[in-house]
């Protein structure tokens, strides 16, 4: 006489089996959630310091070809220690970088970095066929720029200090950098 068996899985076998695959795929979506805001978090750092290094590469470029500091614009020691830092600075220098002409004046540029109204900051290039605009840092970073004179430094050293602010969904990261840029053939405190 045969007996017969009966293969299959109860109700609770089932149960069972559902929940332990909900707590996998739950714990494989929160995994994936972490890694995607990490990966994002780093992509943003790592643009804005992008952004930041290319600006201060391009304040050192110019200011190193700098013929004269833009009226109202220079940093003077007997003023108020305000006049020490400023978040727009303006200068004549050359025009092509790379071919400094110091007795030629017409190829010069009037160069201005400031932040706009919309949180941009900002290159003006200016001569007398127009005016050359760059945005140097994307204004969803909300940078911020300083030219500063050091008292007792020398007269024609300019420091100037970037930062940017990085909004991800967890935390909010800062990003800067500061350098001290010599101008060549100006002086920047009076």
């Amino acid at each position: 006489m045969r007996i017969k068996t009966e293969s299959g899985l109860t109700l609770v076998e089932l149960i069972i089996a559902i929940v332990l695959c909900s707590v996998a795929m739950a714990a494989a979506m929160a995994g994936y959630n972490f890694l995607f805001v990490q990966i994002k978090s780093n992509m943003e750092r790592g643009n804005a310091g992008l952004q930041i290094a290319y600006a201060m590469e391009n304040i050192r470029l110019h200011t190193l070809s700098a013929v004269r500091v833009k009226d109202g614009y220079t940093l003077n020691e007997d003023d108020l220690p305000d006049s020490l830092n400023r978040t727009d600075f303006c200068f004549e220098g050359e025009g092509d970088i790379y071919n400094i002409t110091p007795n030629n004046y017409s190829n010069n540029l009037d160069y201005c970095y400031y932040l706009d109204a919309g949180g941009n900051l900002m290159l003006n290039a200016t001569n007398t066929t127009g005016v050359i605009t760059e945005t140097l840092v994307d204004g969803k970073y909300k940078p911020g720029i300083t030219f500063s004179y050091v008292p007792m430094n020398e007269p024609n050293v300019l420091t100037v200090a970037i930062t940017a602010n990085i909004t991800t969904g967890r935390s909010d990261t800062q990003v800067s950098k500061k350098e001290s840029m010599r101008l060549w053939f100006t002086n920047v405190k009076e």
